[in-house]
């Protein structure tokens, strides 16, 4: 460290050790000892920085480390903890770039490439972190943290197999490796491996690992196995615990009202939460998501004017009341707050779409159509903003319904084949009905979803390592790959324009409907392509009696108001898959049976984008 001559030499040596020795404020009060002109220096301000961020004073260690970089951009340890920083703060990406910094300035800098393998995994780049790791394999051969690394990069990009190896060493050179332990659960749970994966967490927190992260992990491990009551009291032990982890809320939230008798408590976790900690914004935000989700219009509207109260007129707080007046469907308290935040953000994706739809519900698709619109170009991929333009253009009698929605040519149902060791796609669905059926455990549907009078499997089917269940995703890709190719790809076209060479499952559950059971209309936002495949009929159905149990296209959500008919109805089939784009509104008709009705389904996505959820780094 390069200090001034003078004050410096004696205050920055005292001022080190006393933050050493755990006393930050002390070490602050010795650091402003110094005449102003050497607490401009930069090896002075990288000292303040490491005592403001030992204070939590980060946005303040932040503009310290600017301060001494701007004054001497060549020190690599100012970008090495500036990237620290930085990612306390949020802001991964500006921490990539700030270690990458380091690292150029000082090619040998072993601890700042370890801190940019780690940057690039959790801000996805996952290649650029396989570099940094050769570069720090090369820099430092027998640094202790490389099969650590290694393993971490591994679950990153979905290779759970090499993943859970690469934690098992870690494991074996260091038993009680709580992160390890942490990490080996998750891609054995993402392995279908939930029994191994409660085992090795129950092991994590023996070894006191007490992060949120890892109890909530056990909640979810509890709850796919079958054991709620357990599962229950863990996410409610989490949720007391570390009130604002959104994890553990939203799932418990949606977790309860399809449990017997657990509606009534689904929000009892945010409802605590918020007295608890009332400066989260974020668990502001959840709470009224969670609500808006599960139907409850008024409680949603309660805390939305409390968050607008409490946070001031700014935009996500504005967006936050009149989405809940939307929901209780107050078009008229909802119009203003809408058009002023237009106005005042016209770059702002939700507001158009929120203002569209609530235009469009109260019977004006021409000015809906222009917010849409505008939606659709901020986002081209979001679904929702294309779902209004087929109601809207369809309501205005423009040809572009027909070029956005050609039902005829865009909803495919396809026969599937029997998967690789099945003789007849007949016998193939027979042994799979009962594995299904098992996977069915809760008592009644998810309140945030659109079945009514059913069940609906948790968690991504197509993760299951059940050979049906591994036969059936296969089966399905080959009939998606087969259909796709028949179809032109249109560069404009928000459905056809984002062909690829392959797609990816984006989230997979089962079905099961009871008598009078149906989905009501919907989309759905997040995906590309979507899906319904027909795995057990009653009979009723099968027969086709006035298209009981029935898909049907076209016939937007009855939030608004309008008698439009069906586009078209494809009847069900054993065996029989359909797939269409996620824009388009589709629904089921009821029936009356003693039977089930059992489907899956699946969204579908062009590309690959892999989730870090859970995952500790």
């Amino acid at each position: 460290m390069a200090l001034p001559p003078g004050p410096a030499q004696q205050i920055i040596p005292r001022a080190m050790a006393q933050l050493k020795a755990g006393d930050a404020a002390a070490a602050r009060l010795t650091f402003y000892g110094l005449p102003p002109a050497d607490q401009a220096h930069p090896d002075c301000l990288f000292v303040r920085a490491l005592i403001d961020r030992a204070l939590g004073r980060l946005d303040d260690a932040r503009q310290a480390l600017a301060s001494a970089i701007e004054a001497d951009a060549m020190i690599p340890q100012l970008w090495k903890v500036y990237s620290e920083v930085l990612d306390a703060l949020g802001n991964p990406v500006e921490a990539l770039r700030a270690v990458d910094r380091a690292v150029a300035i000082a090619p040998g800098y072993v601890d700042a490439w370890h801190d940019m393998v780690v940057r690039a995994i959790r801000t996805g780049e996952h290649d650029l972190a396989d570099q940094a790791l050769v570069n720090l394999a090369k820099v430092k051969p027998d640094d202790p943290r490389l099969p650590w690394l290694h393993a971490t990069l591994a679950q990153a990009r979905g290779d759970h197999d090499l993943a859970v190896d690469g934690f098992r060493a870690v494991l074996k050179s260091k038993s009680n490796d709580r992160r390890a332990l942490h990490n080996l659960a998750v891609s054995l749970r993402e392995l279908d491996q939930q029994e191994e994966a409660l085992a090795v967490v129950n092991e994590a927190l023996r070894h006191r690992l007490d992060a949120p992260e890892t109890h909530t992990l056990r909640a979810h491990l509890l709850a796919e196995l079958g054991r709620y009551e357990a599962a229950v009291d863990q996410y409610r032990d989490v949720i007391a615990r570390f009130p604002d982890f959104l994890d553990a809320q939203e799932t418990f939230a949606r977790l309860m009202p399809q449990l017997a008798g657990g509606a009534a408590h689904a929000l009892a976790g945010y409802r605590a939460a918020l007295k608890d900690r009332p400066q989260s914004r974020p668990l502001w935000l959840s709470a009224v998501a969670s609500a808006k989700a599960l139907g409850e219009a008024d409680q949603m509207r309660e805390w939305a004017e409390e968050a607008l109260t409490r946070f001031g007129d700014t935009p996500d707080m504005l967006f936050l009341r009149a989405s809940a007046d939307i929901a209780a469907r107050d078009w008229l308290a909802a119009r203003p707050r809408l058009e002023g935040l237009v106005a005042a953000h016209p770059d702002s994706h939700s507001a158009q779409l929120n203002l569209s739809h609530m235009l469009l519900a109260q019977g004006d698709p021409k000015a809906a159509e222009t917010h849409a619109l505008e939606a659709a170009r901020l986002n081209r991929d979001d679904q929702s903003a294309w779902s209004l333009l087929s109601v809207i253009w369809r309501l205005l009698d423009d040809p572009r319904e027909a070029w956005l929605a050609d039902y005829d040519r865009l909803v495919m149902p396809v026969e599937l084949s029997a998967p690789e060791g099945w003789s007849d796609i007949t016998s193939f669905l027979a042994e799979l009905k009962p594995v299904l059926e098992a996977l069915h455990t809760t008592q009644l549907h998810p309140a945030e979803q659109t079945l009514r009078g059913g069940t609906q499997t948790r968690g991504l089917l197509f993760q299951k390592r059940h050979p049906a269940i591994q036969g059936l995703k296969a089966s399905i890709h080959q009939a998606i790959v087969g259909q796709l190719v028949n179809l032109t790809f249109d560069m404009d076209h928000p459905f056809l324009g984002r062909m690829g060479d392959d797609i990816r499952f984006a989230g997979s559950w089962s079905v099961r409907l009871a008598s009078e059971g149906f989905h009501v209309s919907h989309i759905h936002p997040a995906g590309w392509l979507s899906s319904a495949c027909y795995i057990s009929l009653p009979p009723e159905i099968a027969r086709g009696d006035d298209h009981a149990g029935a898909l049907q296209f076209g016939v937007p959500d009855s939030v608004f108001g309008l008698d439009l008919a069906p586009r078209r109805i494809v009847a069900p089939a054993e065996g029989r898959l359909v797939i269409f784009p996620s824009y388009m509104w589709h629904g089921t008709l009821p029936f009356e049976s003693v039977g089930h009705r059992m489907t899956v389904a699946f969204d579908a996505m062009p590309q690959a984008m892999l989730s870090m959820n859970n995952i500790l780094v």
